[in-house]
């Protein structure tokens, strides 16, 4: 095991993106302290994991009931460490409570044990807890992703170590404190606060899973630390550059207005935003370009106490703002046109304005493949809808596309001829139902879907095969003699 590294912190601190003062200060957790933190939560687990189902059940009930009655006290930390505007912050608190049903709802659904017949004896299927699982939360919706893994590992008898993300810390904080007073169990839900230090020793710690959310090389980097340790199952919902194609006959302004949400929403915070708007060059559907020109104008950018207030709110810091200017200039100079550009607002280098620059005529290698996170749209014009189709699923990524107009049998060509775990058809790449599943392929998971599927990652599925008397069979097999028998 590899020796757990010095912490390179004393505290973890969380700042308001909108106006730079502390939110939050956390004592960081020292790398050392990993293997008892991981421990006391496995001392934990087994009286967990032995307590009845429905028990536990009512526990995530009771935490859910405690969430909807302190709604807007999530919502502020939420709104405060990454700078969502109220009315998304107050939405995602909600898709806290909701998840805390629908979690139960797919324990209940997919873990089923109905019995079966085996060759006389009655065959079960068993539904057992993996043990500690470590979550490691993003900052995007540092409340409602790691609760969407959180919530499930409880209800199947594990118990959690929670390493919040360090740029939201308040808001994880705030989700262990809820579950310690709603079900009087602290225990089994430990909070670590740290950086990459502490992710790794954590990772190195006794711990049978990993459900990671957040970037493409921190998940690969998270698969090579637990190469040769099969028993910890891997869990990885990492990030895409979603397509959004345009069919030749779609309506252009809804076709705009899908393409507006897809991209801009949560500030392009979001790992299913759009980065590519691919439509064909003279067709109707390609004036919907045009139209998106006309409606970033009207994007409201600020912060969460503006009057009126925005759409979209700050990216999480000036370093986020910093990558996506400077991907932007990378574009232009390529020979990209900037049908709008990103800019600085009220000179914040994290409060930036949508973006979109046609990269039709710009080669592969300085547009790259990169999952670039803020509210930057590229717009590629094709000759055809078979070539709009290659040209979505040209990316590694396949997390998230979507269809605006055409019809059925053309939906039908667009999923099977592109790759993505969430495939939509007349809404935008950002559209995600609780109730299905949610992740991505090729390089943007490792085939353990999240959403409502994510019943089966925190469980083991065991066999029990059960005979009510003990006899030995009246036939023998071939080769074996019974007692006063023949051979």
């Amino acid at each position: 095991m590899t020796p757990a590294p010095a912490s390179t912190i004393d505290a973890v601190v969380s700042t308001n993106p909108s106006t730079g003062e502390v939110v939050a200060t956390h004592p960081a957790t020292p790398p050392s302290e990993a293997p008892r933190i991981v421990a006391q939560a496995r001392a934990a687990q087994p009286a967990w994991g032995a307590t009845d189902v429905e028990a536990r059940i009512a526990a995530i009930e009771a935490f859910a009931k405690y969430v909807e009655a302190n709604l807007d006290a999530l919502a502020q930390r939420v709104s405060d460490e990454v700078g969502k505007p109220m009315w998304e912050a107050r939405l995602e608190a909600k898709a806290v409570v909701g998840k805390a049903g629908l979690a139960i709802k797919a324990h209940r659904g997919l873990l089923a044990d109905e019995p079966v017949d085996v060759a006389g004896a009655a065959g079960r299927k068993r539904v057992l807890p993996l043990g500690v699982a470590l979550v490691l939360g993003p900052f995007n919706f540092p409340a409602h992703l790691p609760n969407g893994q959180i919530l499930p590992a409880l209800i199947a008898g594990n118990a959690v170590v929670f390493k919040p993300s360090e740029k939201a810390p308040e808001t994880g904080d705030w989700l262990a404190r809820a579950w310690a007073e709603s079900s009087g169990r602290p225990q089994l839900v430990q909070v670590a606060h740290g950086e990459r230090e502490l992710a790794e020793a954590l990772i190195d710690a006794d711990i049978d899973a990993v459900l990671f959310t957040g970037g493409e090389p921190a998940g690969r980097a998270i698969h090579k630390r637990l190469a040769g340790r099969p028993e910890v199952l891997l869990a990885l919902e990492l990030g895409g550059n979603a397509p959004i194609v345009v069919h030749p006959d779609a309506d252009p302004d809804a076709a705009a207005y899908h393409a507006l949400v897809s991209a801009y929403a949560t500030s392009g915070q979001r790992c299913t935003c759009a980065r590519r708007m691919i439509v064909v060059e003279g067709s109707p559907g390609g004036a919907a370009v045009e139209k998106l020109q006309a409606l970033i104008p009207g994007v409201r950018v600020g912060h969460p106490g503006d009057d009126p207030e925005p759409f979209a709110g700050p990216l999480i810091d000036g370093a986020a703002g910093a990558a996506v200017l400077a991907f932007q200039e990378r574009l232009v100079a390529a020979g990209g046109v900037a049908l709008a550009r990103c800019e600085p607002l009220r000179g914040q280098a994290n409060l930036i304005s949508p973006g979109l620059i046609d990269t039709t005529g710009v080669p592969d290698e300085p547009r790259g493949d990169d999952e670039v996170f803020g509210p930057l749209l590229q717009v590629r014009r094709v000759q055809s809808f078979d070539a709009a189709l290659e040209e979505a699923n040209r990316t590694r990524f396949g997390l998230a596309a979507s269809l605006v107009g055409g019809s059925h049998e053309d939906f039908k060509r667009f999923k099977q001829a592109v790759h993505a775990g969430v495939v939509n058809w007349n809404g935008p790449t950002n559209g995600a139902s609780g109730v299905l599943p949610f992740g991505g392929l090729k390089s943007s998971g490792n085939h353990r879907a999240a959403g409502f599927e994510m019943a089966h990652h925190v469980s083991d599925a065991a066999a029990e095969v059960v005979k009510d008397t003990l006899a030995a069979p009246a036939t023998w097999p071939t080769g074996l003699t019974p007692p006063g028998g023949a051979s």
